[in-house]
């Protein structure tokens, strides 16, 4: 997820999880869901993932830029899935 020079830290997904509250963020094989769905978070991940994600639309209402947020949220997603 490292895109620059970040001071704080936090250089991928995992990190920013751990930062929000998730000691173990991802499960050690993503499960794949009976609807095709994956499901890469341990539950304590997913919590930690759905505050990202409350946080970050939080902040495009804020900004007025909604169509970045879900930009942003997409490339996420692929991360978590190991697709991007």
């Amino acid at each position: 997820m490292k895109k620059g020079g970040n001071t704080h830290g936090m250089d991928s997904l995992a990190d920013v999880l751990f930062a929000l509250g998730s000691k173990r963020p991802f499960l050690k094989e993503i499960k794949i869901q009976a609807d095709g769905g994956r499901q890469p978070f341990t539950q304590s991940g997913a919590k930690a993932y759905g505050l990202l994600i409350e946080i970050l639309y939080c902040v495009g209402a804020l900004c007025e830029c909604d169509d970045v947020v879900s930009d942003m949220i997409e490339m996420l997603d692929g991360i978590a899935d190991g697709v991007v």
